[in-house]
C-alpha cells in the first residue's frame, strides 16, 4: 500500500453513527469540539451570565383584609326591606285591591225595581241592600285580615329563626375565641374583639362559627404583627452596613 493509499481509505471512513434522539433513554451526544452545547449555553460554547430574579417582597399582613371594614354594596334596584312583619304597606295598593270589589251585587233585580218604584217597599229594599252590603265587606275585611296575619307570622317566625341562629352564631364565635386565647376576655381588648368578630360575621353571613372564628383569630394575629416593631439586623450583615452611622456626625 502507498502513501496516497493511505490518505484514501482515510477519507473514505464513514462517520461514528449518531444515537436517535427521538428514542426515550437516549442521551444527547456532548460536542466537545466547539465546546458545550445546551439549553443554557449559546451555540459559540459561551455560557450566558444567569439572571437571578429578585425576591418579592412579602405581603403586608392586613392586605387580606383591606375590604372588611368597607360597607356592603346595595343594589339600588332591589326593593327596600322593611322591619314590619307585615311588609312593605302600601294605602296604595289596598285602594287598588278594594277598587276590583263590586258591592252592588249583592243588590238583586227585585230589590233594585222595589227601590226604582218608591214607597215602603223600596225602604225595606234599601235596608236589605245595606244590611247585605255591611256584612259582605266585614267579610272580605275578616277574610284578607286574617291573609294578612298568616303572612306576618310567616315572616316572623323566619326573622326570629335567623335571630336566633345569629346569636348561636356569635356565641359560638365567642366562646371559641376566648378559649384560644384566654387574653381575648381581658376588658381592655374585648371590645375590639367584639367588634372583628361582629364585623366578620356581617361581611361573611354564610360562614360557619368554625370559619368565622378562624378569620376573626386570624386577623387579630396579623393586625399585631402589623404593630410589632421590626428587629434591628444585626452587626454585620449588608443591611447594617448600608445603614447611616448618625453617631459619627456627633464627633
Amino acid at each position: 500500500m502507498s502513501v496516497m493509499d493511505m490518505f484514501r481509505t482515510a477519507n473514505t471512513a464513514q462517520p461514528a453513527p449518531q444515537p436517535n434522539l427521538a428514542v426515550p433513554g437516549n442521551i444527547p451526544p456532548v460536542i466537545a469540539t466547539t465546546g458545550l452545547t445546551g439549553p443554557a449555553i449559546a451555540p459559540n460554547g459561551v455560557i450566558p451570565p444567569t439572571t437571578v430574579a429578585a425576591p418579592k417582597e412579602p405581603p403586608a399582613p392586613l392586605a387580606e383584609h383591606a375590604t372588611l371594614w368597607e360597607p356592603p354594596i346595595i343594589d339600588p334596584a332591589a326593593p327596600i326591606k322593611s322591619d314590619s312583619v307585615f311588609g312593605n304597606t302600601d294605602p296604595k295598593k289596598f285602594m287598588e285591591a278594594a277598587s276590583k270589589i263590586d258591592f252592588t251585587k249583592v243588590a238583586t233585580p227585585e230589590e233594585l225595581t222595589a227601590i226604582t218604584a218608591g214607597g215602603e217597599a223600596a225602604t225595606k229594599a234599601m235596608i236589605a241592600v245595606q244590611n247585605r252590603t255591611a256584612q259582605s265587606i266585614y267579610a272580605q275585611s275578616a277574610f284578607a285580615s286574617t291573609k294578612l296575619i298568616d303572612a306576618a307570622l310567616a315572616k316572623a317566625k323566619d326573622s326570629f329563626l335567623a335571630d336566633v341562629d345569629s346569636r348561636i352564631t356569635a356565641m359560638s364565635v365567642k366562646n371559641n375565641l376566648r378559649e384560644k386565647n384566654p387574653l381575648f376576655t381581658n376588658p381592655a381588648i374585648q371590645p375590639m374583639i367584639s367588634m372583628v368578630e361582629a364585623q366578620m360575621r356581617t361581611k361573611f353571613p354564610n360562614a360557619t362559627p368554625t370559619e368565622i372564628t378562624e378569620q376573626t383569630n386570624q386577623y387579630i394575629e396579623h393586625f399585631a404583627s402589623a404593630l410589632a416593631p421590626k428587629a434591628a439586623p444585626a452587626k454585620g450583615t449588608k443591611a447594617a452596613e448600608k445603614e447611616t452611622d448618625w453617631s459619627k456626625f456627633l464627633n
